[in-house]
């Protein structure tokens, strides 16, 4: 089982590897799986070290394809555990990597510390100390990604556990995600919250959404083709693509305007991004509102111009 352990290890970590290619030099690789591979075996049975070991680089892969994150974040993650029990110096681990591993680690066992402390995660109070405790951005980032990997294998856990978990990540790691620009994690969030803790309602909204999707498909493709043409003619370098509103959004129209699925109507949204010099950027946002609204009837109670005053978190554009 030891040989099938390490052979597991390099394995995975190979898969990360080969995607981030300049994340770690060949003898930080080596330092890290031997250091990993000692503790987890001297500390937890084989089949445990497995399960914890592919845990861990699960959710080291989200924290660097989902998070943006890079080397720090991914050490973090990694090398916690040994930092914490003294298998590892901090700064022995700081010093190999060139990193600024340890305190990163510091602000996970804040955290950590202070979920323990917590029996409710799902009030205003604790929002405010795990932002005080976190500290580093990092630290916000990486729990987010943790509580994302919790939510994708939330099958594994009995009932109670299920719930639980579900209600902290609509009270709190959404919301969280949403402030740090992670609109697909907190749409993602929302939706496996909405699985667990409303699953009729999730899977009545699932199946309509299926049933539709060959026509919606279609109209989608019919609404951009033209639109397109229209666009290219102004010159600019742009992306425009199709997407369904979440199980979530829908959900919560259905609630908010009393009615039903048949009765929604805004069920997907078009989207078209621009890549141009940024004082251009109005301007293009602008005309291609004007090429919309030539080719179709405008809604003008429905304009949300985030253009000329920008949401508080950034966020530039026009909704219509």
């Amino acid at each position: 089982m030891t040989n099938f352990l390490t052979r597991h290890i390099i394995n995975h970590y190979r898969d990360l590897v080969s995607e981030h290619v300049n994340l770690l030099t060949f003898e930080e690789r080596k330092f890290a799986i031997t250091k990993l591979r000692t503790f987890y075996l001297e500390n937890f049975t084989a089949a445990d070290a497995l399960l914890l070991i592919e845990e861990k680089l699960s959710i080291v892969k989200i924290v660097l394809k989902e998070t943006g994150l890079g080397k720090t974040a991914a050490l973090s993650v990694l090398l916690q555990e040994l930092i914490e029990k003294k298998f590892l110096l901090p700064e022995e681990v700081d010093k190999k990597f060139a990193a600024p591993v340890s305190h990163v680690v510091a602000g996970l066992s804040r955290v950590r510390d202070l979920y323990q402390k917590n029996t409710s995660l799902e009030t205003e109070n604790f929002r405010k100390l795990f932002l005080t405790f976190a500290e580093d951005v990092r630290v916000i980032l990486i729990t987010i990604a943790e509580q994302l990997y919790r939510m994708r294998t939330l099958d594994r856990y009995p009932e109670d556990v299920q719930q639980k978990t579900a209600r902290e990540s609509s009270f709190l790691y959404a919301p969280l995600a949403h402030r740090m620009g992670l609109y697909a994690i907190k749409t993602e969030l929302e939706d496996l919250s909405l699985k667990y803790t409303n699953r009729e309602i999730y899977k009545e909204i699932a199946r309509k959404l299926n049933e539709t999707k060959r026509s919606r498909d279609k109209y989608i493709y019919e609404f951009i083709t033209p639109l397109k043409e229209k666009l290219s003619e102004l010159g600019y370098e742009f992306e425009i693509k199709g997407r369904t509103k979440s199980i979530h959004s829908i959900y919560n129209k259905i609630k908010k305007q009393n009615t039903s699925f048949e009765n929604i109507y805004d069920l997907f949204a078009i989207r078209i991004i621009f890549d141009v010099p940024a004082e251009k950027e109005k301007a293009a946002c602008w005309q291609a509102y004007s090429i919309v609204a030539d080719m179709y009837q405008p809604n003008p109670n429905r304009l949300r111009d985030w253009l000329s005053i920008p949401k508080s978190n950034g966020y530039e554009s026009l909704h219509t």
